[in-house]
């Protein structure tokens, strides 16, 4: 620990204070601001006493906690996803342990479970980050000294390596094959509700980059046939059987499409052969993400193109976008993204990939 300084400028006492973490490596800290000396002395001496007491409060208790403060400061998808990741994969280790004893061999212990049991990788990499994102809270609410997983490697890849998407030949393909009466029976393939919700549908994930969630959002009074304009100010989600219409995922989310002429008329017949259709009715109230998600699988088998998820259909608008040379920060609003960086990112994927065609042209003419 160094002697406080006084710094003329704030007129304030800042100490310097070096000490040992969990790991035994060394590591300083400064504190600034206080009125006296002798309050900044107390502070490092009560700062360097605190990291010999480990708080005693079990995981479990924290994780309570924990939960409660999510509830207030985030979205209640979002709560959920970490509430199943922690009841799933991290309570079942850590539970009955005091959040003081958690150390860096635990951890590491921890993470090999987890790599065993062949989740996906992304999966992985969120739930070692949830784990971490407790610690912090701990750090915060019981005046736990270090986070013992900050500084390990964590398990699992940050990004989904999927970047599969359709061309419009591929999306015309899927669409002919999902209305394919015979060739849906011949598959025995029998599905509750019409074709045409669907096909409404798959047009707007294709053609507009609507998410999931946006799309089922939609209400009647979000869509002004007249300007030709589509309003985006809400997800939709399903919890314990009870709809969800809730803001969207970031505020870039919130955004007013116009649509173009074709998509139009397809809406415009759409919602006129909806029974009693009021204003704040969603209009894909029949569907779900799981049918959606199924009827894109089987009719993709059908069309014989390949199988892509349903998130991909925003890749194939980014790619449609790329193709046609629209400039990035013009596809970040199209397709809601808060940061230009992810638009960016995307259009990496299609530059690589006109890489490689002009790679094999060249390979053709040797």
């Amino acid at each position: 620990m160094v002697k406080p300084k006084y710094n003329p400028t704030t007129k304030k006492w800042d100490i310097q204070i070096r000490y040992k973490d969990t790991f035994g490596q060394s590591r300083n800290t400064t504190k600034r601001g206080f009125d006296t000396s002798r309050e900044a002395k107390e502070y490092a001496t009560n700062f360097i006493v605190s990291l010999s007491k480990k708080p005693t409060a079990l995981f479990r208790d924290v994780v309570i906690d924990y939960y409660e403060y999510n509830k207030v400061h985030k979205k209640d998808s979002t709560c959920d996803t970490q509430y199943n990741i922690i009841n799933n994969h991290i309570l079942t280790t850590f539970g009955t342990q005091k959040i003081g004893d958690i150390n860096y061999d635990m951890i590491l212990e921890w993470q090999s479970l987890i790599s065993q049991k062949q989740l996906a990788p992304t999966y992985m990499y969120e739930i070692n980050c949830v784990l971490e994102s407790i610690f912090v809270f701990a750090q915060r609410a019981y005046h736990l000294a270090n986070n013992p997983v900050k500084n390990i490697k964590k398990i699992g890849t940050a990004k989904n390596p999927h970047n599969d998407y359709w061309t419009v030949d591929d999306f015309t393909k899927f669409i002919n094959a999902l209305s394919d009466s015979e060739a849906n029976k011949k598959a025995q393939i029998r599905r509750k509700i019409p074709n045409e919700p669907y096909i409404m549908a798959y047009h707007l994930l294709f053609y507009l980059g609507l998410r999931k969630g946006e799309l089922l959002a939609l209400k009647k009074a979000d869509i002004n046939l007249e300007t030709k304009e589509l309003t985006i100010n809400h997800t939709y989600r399903r919890h314990n059987k009870i709809d969800y219409n809730t803001s969207p995922k970031t505020a870039a989310s919130k955004r007013v499409l116009p649509i173009p002429s074709r998509l139009c008329t397809m809406l415009s017949i759409y919602m006129s052969n909806l029974d009693n259709l009021q204003s704040n009715d969603r209009i894909f109230y029949m569907l779900t993400k799981d049918s959606l998600r199924r009827a894109m699988i089987s009719s993709a088998k059908i069309a014989g193109i390949k199988i892509i998820r349903l998130h991909d259909l925003r890749h194939s608008t980014a790619s449609l976008l790329f193709a046609n040379k629209v400039e990035a920060n013009v596809a970040a609003k199209i397709l809601g993204h808060s940061s230009i960086k992810t638009t960016l990112d995307i259009y990496t994927h299609f530059n690589n990939d006109k890489v490689n065609e002009a790679i094999t042209k060249i390979d053709n003419l040797i």
